[in-house]
């Protein structure tokens, strides 16, 4: 599979520490553009910033190996869980801890009516602790701060903190305390870039009339060059005080920031490099902008992912908000979860699942069953997630793979009939195959680059089970996938390879609804799958689309296209698509060794629809 180089700031959105020419955008300010363009420029030319990548490495080390974390959006917004003045406000999926925003409260009633109330009695930083350890989560990273700038915690750069609460405690101190007792790493969310409640904060268009991204990069346009320049009052008089503050006082592991195009790029830097200065070790996420942190934090809430050739880490939900909310039920099941992690650490990634505690302190009882179900998995299966990552060998119908060492671990997905596991790519001499929950002995035959386990019906039946392979010497990489007679064979466009400009589509972020490629409107760009089918026949391919969806007040974009389907190049399908839907091609002969191609053949509408993937059945 081919490892993906990426500008890492690319899952954020719009214009974070790309250097931009005022060319571009007839809306953008000369000096801004070069007052952007030079802040980036000089970190990344800074001797800090030089020794900062020279130990990035050791600095992640306990980080990658961990694979899995937790965190935790809560604050005085739990209290609310979606709901003001007796009506809902957030709704289902929604990020309920933006709550002040959905509902345009402003900064003297939030204080009043939400942060004066929040008065959390049942928090107990152990029982937290004790759940995250029981459901084998070796770090945290909790909202210090979050949008509607409350401290969550005893401050000394302003009175907007715990002390303004019936509360009084402070939160972070027990949480260090309890963290440290259990073995967990303490990290901090916090909120640099987009701020509520100070007027050169950001995005508060309902009380600051701050100004948005619209058209290009906000700070970089001539009519917002004021604010631009008068954000920094923030960042000196709250952001950067309070970074060092935590850092200070609770020495993080990890200080994870958000949506960093919200604020000019030159501030994010400024406090990047104030808290380098503080604190060398410390580990910083993508957030940051710029492409200047220690690793890639995903978009919310992916759950399919690409093979990227950076450290990284998806961030799950437990339900679909992040803030707690008493309308979100859609609680997702263990099994679903554990299979998000397992992906992630398939392509070697971290997972940070996210829950949100409740206002009165307590962690929701679905939320918590869900992490003790994840636990009770690890417990057995852990040893195939911690410190494993890609093992180089292609997709697998079955299932996922890790590796650690000279062992592979198969994550069984989907279950085949005949109790035969057939592993394609791995041409070593195997040593040992073993069930990784009972440690018995399991058969095993090998054939050219195809090895055969036998597995019992009894082991079928586990949750989700593994089967360790010890095997010899280095594995050589493959990206062929097989084809099994018997099973369903999902060949996605995440691990498609690419033909032609790798700018001729754009990946979907990952998400539920957006594992696709989209902006899909050149014909000399498409993907393609190397397959070895382990039967010839006929075969039925469905190929899934999904739709663009509107964006903010722009048009529904008109998706449409005349596709064909290619084996060796040579075109043995042909159909026209709009929408979302699934296109059944019935009785394609498939045999041996081939590519297989999508490609436009003519472009209908203003692009092509969102491929997500194929799936090819034996008839």
């Amino acid at each position: 599979m081919k490892i993906h180089s990426i500008n890492r700031l690319s899952i954020s959105l719009l214009c974070i520490g790309i250097l931009h020419s005022a060319h571009a955008n007839p809306g953008y300010d000369d000096e801004l553009v070069a007052l952007n363009n030079e802040s980036t420029k000089s970190v990344r030319e800074s001797a800090w910033y030089k020794a900062s990548q020279q130990t990035r490495d050791a600095r992640l080390a306990w980080w990658t190996d961990a694979r899995f974390g937790c965190m935790m959006h809560w604050g005085a917004y739990s209290a609310l869980g979606g709901e003001y003045e007796g009506k809902q406000i957030t709704g289902v999926p929604g990020y309920a801890e933006q709550i002040m925003r959905q509902a345009k409260i402003t900064v003297a009633d939030y204080k009043e009516n939400v942060v004066k109330k929040f008065n959390p009695q049942k928090f107990n930083a152990d029982e937290w602790c004790q759940l995250l350890s029981e459901a084998g989560m070796k770090y945290l990273v909790i909202t210090a701060k979050h949008h509607d700038g409350f401290a969550v915690w005893q401050s000394d750069v302003n009175d907007y903190d715990m002390g303004m609460t019936p509360f009084k405690r402070d939160p972070m101190m027990e949480l260090k305390k309890a963290c440290d007792k259990f073995g967990i790493k303490l990290g901090f969310y916090y909120s640099q870039a987009q701020e509520w409640s100070h007027p050169y904060g950001t995005y508060n268009r309902w009380e600051f009339n701050h100004p948005v991204n619209s058209g290009g990069c906000w700070y970089l346009q001539t009519k917002n060059k004021e604010h631009a320049l008068n954000v920094g009052k923030y960042f000196d008089e709250v952001a950067i005080p309070h970074v060092l503050e935590l850092s200070r006082k609770y020495d993080p592991a990890i200080f994870w920031f958000d949506v960093a195009f919200c604020a000019p790029q030159w501030e994010n830097n400024r406090l990047l490099k104030a808290l380098r200065a503080e604190n060398p070790n410390v580990i910083v996420n993508s957030r940051i902008g710029a492409d200047l942190g220690d690793y890639l934090s995903t978009n919310d809430k992916a759950i399919e992912f690409r093979l990227l050739d950076a450290p990284w880490e998806g961030i799950p939900t437990t339900t679909e908000s992040y803030g707690y909310h008493k309308f979100d039920k859609t609680h997702k099941k263990p099994e679903e979860l554990i299979e998000v992690l397992i992906k992630a650490t398939a392509k070697s990634g971290n997972t940070m699942l996210n829950v949100g505690p409740k206002g009165d302190g307590t962690i929701d009882a679905a939320d918590a069953d869900v992490l003790r179900g994840i636990g009770a998995w690890l417990k057995i299966n852990g040893e195939s997630i911690r410190g494993c990552g890609y093992s180089g060998l292609p997709a697998q119908s079955w299932g996922q793979i890790t590796t650690k060492g000279n062992n592979l671990y198969l994550h069984i997905l989907q279950k085949p009939a005949d109790g035969m596991i057939k592993l394609y790519g791995l041409t070593n001499n195997l040593l040992c195959a073993s069930s990784l929950k009972s440690g018995s002995v399991l058969n095993t035959e090998q054939a050219a680059n195809i090895c055969t386990v036998s597995v019992s019906e009894e082991l079928l039946q586990e949750n989700i089970p593994v089967i360790k392979l010890t095997y010899e010497g280095n594995i050589t990489p493959s990206s062929r996938q097989y084809i099994i007679a018997n099973m369903k064979n999902k060949l996605h466009v995440f691990e498609a390879q690419v033909s032609g400009p790798e700018k001729g589509f754009t990946y979907g972020s990952g998400q539920e609804e957006s594992e696709y490629i989209y902006r899909w409107k050149n014909s000399d760009t498409y993907p393609e799958w190397q397959i070895d089918v382990e039967q010839a026949g006929n075969y039925d391919i469905d190929i899934y689309f999904d739709k663009p969806k509107k964006m903010w007040n722009q048009p529904e974009i008109h998706d449409e296209a005349d596709f064909k389907l290619l084996k060796d190049n040579a075109v043995i399908a042909s159909f026209r698509h709009a929408g979302k839907g699934i296109v059944t091609l019935e009785n394609v002969k498939l045999n041996g060794k081939s590519t297989l191609a999508l490609q436009i053949d003519q472009l209908i509408g203003e692009e092509a629809g969102l491929l997500k993937y194929l799936v090819i059945k034996r008839k």
